[in-house]
């Protein structure tokens, strides 16, 4: 096992499921290699949401709207007064950050996403030296406990997206006190994907709707 430890929340799918559903024009198992390669293309422009379609999700009920178009922006800062006001250029993330593979140094497990560049440094944490003391005190003393890798499923989405939800094809459900969820939706209830995380990968032809509606919430842990 790896001494390096990631830790991360986000929305995701099993490798091989992503393999199985991405509509990336790849061949042989260089999944992995084609991902990496339309990421480290996409640019500042690339991924800026147009206004007009970030307005639409700021309108429609039920789905999360997009608070910042720029998705690599890693900060939002404003200069000026009145007319004059206006957004300072912000630092920008490389758009790799967007993505997370959880793996150890023989398998790949899973795929994570996350919304925009300021999530993926908020929600993916690696060589921190906290988690490395919580982890091995996990237990209390004397505070050697074996490393762990995991990766599971949560039955919400990560705050602030916990109250959008879904049915199987992606279409936005009201919000119902949790303890009746199952009662009012009978047919089945998601966590709803991030606005965010469909519309790039729809972008830059990742993934279609159909495959985004797999998408679910997980949290891990791995060394690599």
């Amino acid at each position: 096992m790896s001494s390096r430890m990631h830790r991360a929340i986000g929305w995701g799918i099993e490798w091989n499921a992503f393999e199985a559903t991405t509509i990336l024009d790849c061949e042989g198992h260089d999944t992995w290699e084609k991902l990496d390669a339309v990421l480290s293309a996409a640019t500042d422009e690339t991924l800026t949401v147009p206004m007009d379609e970030r307005q639409e999700t700021r309108r429609a009920r039920g789905v999360s709207p997009i608070f910042d178009n720029r998705l690599l922006a890693l900060d939002m800062e404003f200069a000026g007064e009145g007319d004059e006001r206006h957004r300072v250029e912000p630092k920008l993330a490389n758009a790799t950050t967007l993505r997370a593979t959880v793996m150890d140094p023989d398998n790949t497990h899973a795929v994570l996403f996350f919304p925009n560049a300021d999530y993926a440094r908020k929600w993916h944490r690696r060589y921190d030296d906290l988690d490395y003391a919580f982890e091995a005190y996990r237990n209390g003393p004397p505070g050697d406990a074996e490393p762990r890798d995991f990766w599971h499923v949560a039955k919400f989405g990560w705050f602030p997206f916990a109250n959008y939800l879904m049915d199987k094809d992606g279409n936005p459900l009201e919000w119902e006190s949790f303890h009746r969820l199952d009662y009012t939706y009978p047919e089945g209830w998601y966590p709803a994907v991030p606005s965010e995380i469909r519309w790039y990968l729809k972008k830059l032809g990742i993934m279609d709707d159909a495959g985004v509606n797999k998408l679910r919430p997980i949290v891990a842990q791995w060394w690599c």
